[in-house]
């Protein structure tokens, strides 16, 4: 008589739902090493096309690839050096930056609230019911001697935390660096490679070369389009600055031009400190409502102007989807998750409008 196994096999959806918390626990811990290689492949592919355009006019691929990275590293260095002296600036302004916005709050909230007098009301009959058990009743308004001891400052821990941080910048950056240029100097070995790989089958095959041609293109022109609008809100943005007396107008305008990156939350983060920031400096909210006021016309007509008529249609998604992906990805690596959220959302939708099983995905995604 033959035997039957009794044992229940695990449901498809457990499978798929383990699978997937594994996933994005993978992604979590290894964030140190899978941020830089995407931002590598996403800038490889913004500066493919540059590349490509050298070599139509004869130079050979590595000295092109070579020629493109040195070109944008001394840009990004140029600007660094020429906001040096500003940033150093805002930096030495920052204690007195703080010192007006704790007397804005203090005049706002008063210096003793409620809650705090209640606190010393509770703080005085505990004193007096402990002097009353060894004769030492404080008398009544008699303040009670606080001694505050304020913890030593370990230079050398903040000393060496600033270095572990520098080092691993400096480290990620230049894995970014040499992954962008090993990826434009191989052109499309690993293109090649991925087809490869997709199967034996003429179909298959072609799918793969659909999608790798339709990721690149979008993904390329997206980044492309992507820096030229948010050079230009950061050009708006300081000169609007500037010209209504702003302090640290330029870095202003690189803020609002890195955060114009990020949907939603990056404009509205840019105009509440920047209405905070010519509160305490202008000490006059009217002038301060008007700096806000220009930065949300100019993120306003980027959004519903400049940006439509740039973005293709296939670049577009639904708000909700944009939405859920930049917390999705802001809480899995932070800011650099928000950041990278809006390529990733459409490498997943151009893949999954190619695949078939993955139609639900891409009905979640689109318009």
């Amino acid at each position: 008589m033959a035997s039957t196994d009794t044992r229940r096999r695990p449901s498809p959806l457990a499978v798929r739902t383990l699978a997937v918390l594994a996933v994005v626990a993978a992604l979590y811990y290894t964030r140190s090493l899978v941020v830089p290689v995407i931002i590598g492949v996403l800038v490889s592919y913004a500066l493919n096309p540059i590349v490509q355009g050298l070599t139509s006019m004869r130079v050979p691929r590595t000295l092109a690839s070579l020629m493109v990275v040195l070109v944008l590293l001394a840009t990004l260095g140029t600007l660094t050096y020429q906001l040096s002296d500003e940033a150093s600036a805002a930096v030495q302004a920052l204690p007195d930056f703080t010192k007006r916005l704790r007397a804005v709050a203090e005049r706002a909230i008063g210096k003793r609230t409620a809650v705090v007098q209640d606190l010393q009301s509770a703080a005085d009959a505990v004193a007096d019911a402990a002097g009353s058990g060894n004769g030492t009743r404080r008398r009544a308004g008699q303040p009670m001697p606080v001694q505050i001891v304020e913890p030593a400052i370990n230079v050398k821990e903040y000393v060496w935390l600033g270095w572990q941080s520098l080092v691993g910048f400096a480290s990620q950056l230049l894995l970014v660096v040499f992954l962008t240029f090993f990826m434009l100097s191989s052109g499309d070995l690993y293109r090649r490679k991925i087809v490869r790989l997709a199967g034996t089958r003429l179909s298959d095959r072609r799918v793969t070369v659909e999608i790798l041609d339709e990721v690149g293109g979008q993904i390329s022109w997206f980044l492309v389009q992507l820096a030229i609008v948010s050079t230009g809100v950061g050009v708006a943005t300081w000169l609007a600055f500037w010209w209504l007396g702003v302090e640290y107008a330029a870095l202003w305008g690189v803020a609002a031009g890195v955060m114009n990156t990020v949907p939603y939350f990056g404009p509205t983060v840019v105009g509440i400190a920047a209405f905070v920031a010519a509160f305490l400096q202008f000490n006059s909210a009217s002038q301060a409502g008007l700096v806000a006021l220009a930065s949300l016309v100019i993120t306003t007509i980027e959004g519903m102007v400049v940006t439509p008529l740039l973005v293709s249609r296939l670049a577009r998604m639904n708000p909700v989807a944009v939405f859920l992906g930049l917390l999705f990805w802001g809480w899995i690596w932070g800011v650099v998750g928000m950041l990278l959220a809006v390529p990733l959302l459409m490498v997943a939708k151009t893949v999954s409008d190619r695949v078939e099983d993955l139609k639900t995905v891409n009905e979640l995604l689109g318009e």
